[in-house]
């Protein structure tokens, strides 16, 4: 993770190089389709709405895949490298952490999960699908406005507005067993633990 400054004008770009992502999920399930999707640094609204509406595009701002698993499988999701350019007033800039921070999204069953890594730390929450369905505006209901202008402006707005409503509960099902992040990899594994029956 590499990463330098430019400035002008009041505003500087920070250039981040992120590392190759490898997202491996542990599920003590049978025959359960999980859905990974890991969005680009400034798009994390639009690919939880593009998840929320079930319009996952292949060519969209973030990566994504289903992966069918049976008890005590793994699945894996990789992201090649990417650069992240990050806006911000001179002479305040993001901490390191906060720009080389990475999302993961993960869907299963009728659950959303959001995995935060900063650092070496990690957050995992939870949120309803069907509730955040239920609510979602009509208008982004039917995916992503290709047409960029105005209309795609608009739906960013919405996107924005809708996310920051979201209801995110601490999660008890879904924990992170392994992270490791260097220069040429970070590794993340988590697993789903069994529920009791009892």
């Amino acid at each position: 993770m590499l990463s330098f400054m430019l400035a002008g004008c009041g505003l500087s770009h920070t250039l981040v190089q992120m590392s190759t992502l490898s997202v491996t999920i542990v599920t003590a399930g049978e025959n359960e389709n999980v859905i990974v999707l890991v969005p680009e640094f400034y798009c994390e609204s639009e690919a939880f709405v593009s998840l929320v509406s079930e319009k996952l595009d292949q060519n969209s701002s973030y990566h994504w895949n289903t992966l069918n698993l049976h008890s005590k499988s793994k699945g894996s999701l990789e992201v090649n490298e990417q650069s992240r350019y990050i806006g911000s007033m001179f002479p305040f800039t993001p901490g390191r952490d906060t720009m080389e921070s990475r999302v993961i999204f993960i869907k299963k069953g009728n659950n959303i999960f959001r995995v935060y890594v900063t650092g070496l730390s990690v957050e995992v929450k939870v949120t309803d699908f069907d509730e955040n369905k239920r609510s979602l505006p009509l208008s982004l209901s039917e995916g992503k406005v290709n047409e960029w202008g105005g209309p795609r402006e608009a739906q960013i707005g919405e996107e924005v507005d809708f996310y920051k409503r979201v209801e995110w509960k601490n999660s008890g099902e879904l924990k992170v067993i392994y992270l490791n992040r260097s220069s040429e990899r970070d590794l993340i594994e988590v697993e789903f633990s069994v529920k009791d029956s009892s």
